[in-house]
C-alpha cells in the first residue's frame, strides 16, 4: 500500500495523475515492457508510452532493451529531488524574466484612461510597502531627504527599497540636501559598486528644506512623510501627474550640484 502523501507530493512537484501512477507502478514492480507498465497502472498501452515519454524527459525514467523488447525503469529516487531542483531554477529563472519585462506588461494596458489613483499607507509595514512597489520599476526619480530618511525609516524598509533596486538594477537619480547626514546616506546604501544604477546630485541644505520623499516611477508618485511621529505615505497612480512631475524633477536635476564620491 502506498502512503498517499506520497502520492500527493508527486502530484504537487508537478507529475500527472497518469504519470504518478506509471512511476509508482515502475518502483514497485521493477524494469518492466510497456504492456505490463499498462495492464498494472490500467492505461492503454499508447498512453503509456506517452507518459513514459514524459517521465523520459523529466529525467525519472530511463530504458534499455534486452532481446529486442524495450525494458522501462524508475531512476533512483535521489533523481526525484534534481527534478526539482531543475524545476526550481526554471522557475527562478522565469520570475527574474517577469520581473524585467513588468514594466513593459504594465505599460500595455489598453482601454480608458482610468481615473486617478490615490492609495494611503500609513506605519512601517505601510513605508514597506510602497518602497517595495518602487523596486520593479526601471527607473526612480527622487528627492528625498536621506539624513531624515535614516530616522523614520526602519532598516528592513530601507533594505526593502536599496536591496531591491539593486537585485532587479533599478536606476535612481536622487537629489538630496547637501548636509552631512544626508550624504551620509550614500555610501551606507549604495557603495560604489552600485554607483552605476545611482547618481546623486544636492541642493542647498540651507536654502531648502523639505521633511519628505518624493519617488517618480512608471505612472505613480510616492510621497513619505518623514516626522517620526506621523508616519504617512501616498500612492498616486497617474500617466499625466507622473509626467509632469517627471518634468518638475528634470528642471530641478538641471539646477542640482553632483555629489562628489569615489566609485572605488
Amino acid at each position: 500500500m502506498i502512503n498517499p502523501e506520497i502520492e500527493d507530493l508527486l502530484l504537487k512537484i508537478g507529475l500527472s495523475d497518469k504519470a504518478r501512477d506509471v512511476y509508482l507502478t515502475l518502483f514497485q514492480q521493477g524494469p518492466s515492457p510497456a504492456s505490463k507498465i499498462a495492464k498494472s497502472a490500467d492505461l492503454k498501452r499508447p498512453t503509456t508510452y506517452d507518459v513514459l515519454a514524459e517521465l523520459k524527459t523529466k529525467g525519472l525514467v530511463s530504458e534499455v532493451e534486452k532481446r529486442g523488447v524495450r525494458y522501462f525503469r524508475a531512476e533512483t529516487a535521489n533523481q526525484l529531488v534534481s527534478y526539482l531542483d531543475q524545476e526550481i531554477s526554471v522557475l527562478k529563472n522565469q520570475k527574474n524574466r517577469l520581473n524585467e519585462l513588468l514594466p513593459q506588461i504594465l505599460s500595455m494596458a489598453g482601454g480608458e484612461q482610468k481615473k486617478t489613483i490615490v492609495k494611503y499607507f500609513e506605519g512601517q509595514s505601510g513605508f514597506r510597502e510602497v518602497a517595495y512597489d518602487q523596486t520593479f520599476s526601471r527607473e526612480v526619480l527622487s528627492i528625498s531627504n536621506t539624513g531624515a530618511v535614516q530616522q523614520a525609516f526602519s532598516e528592513s524598509v530601507l533594505q526593502v527599497i536599496t536591496g531591491g533596486k539593486k537585485k532587479r538594477k533599478v536606476k535612481t537619480r536622487l537629489i538630496i540636501p547637501d548636509d552631512a547626514s544626508s550624504k551620509a546616506y550614500i555610501p551606507k546604501y549604495y557603495p560604489p559598486k552600485y554607483l552605476n544604477l545611482f547618481e546623486v546630485r544636492t541642493v542647498p541644505a540651507k536654502q531648502f528644506k523639505w521633511l519628505n520623499e518624493l519617488n517618480v516611477y512608471e505612472n505613480k508618485i510616492a510621497l513619505f512623510s518623514l516626522e517620526t511621529d506621523n508616519r504617512e505615505a501616498i500612492i498616486i497612480e497617474s500617466p499625466q501627474i507622473a509626467q509632469t512631475m517627471k518634468v518638475m524633477f528634470e528642471l530641478a536635476w538641471q539646477q542640482a550640484k553632483p555629489l562628489k564620491y569615489s566609485r572605488g
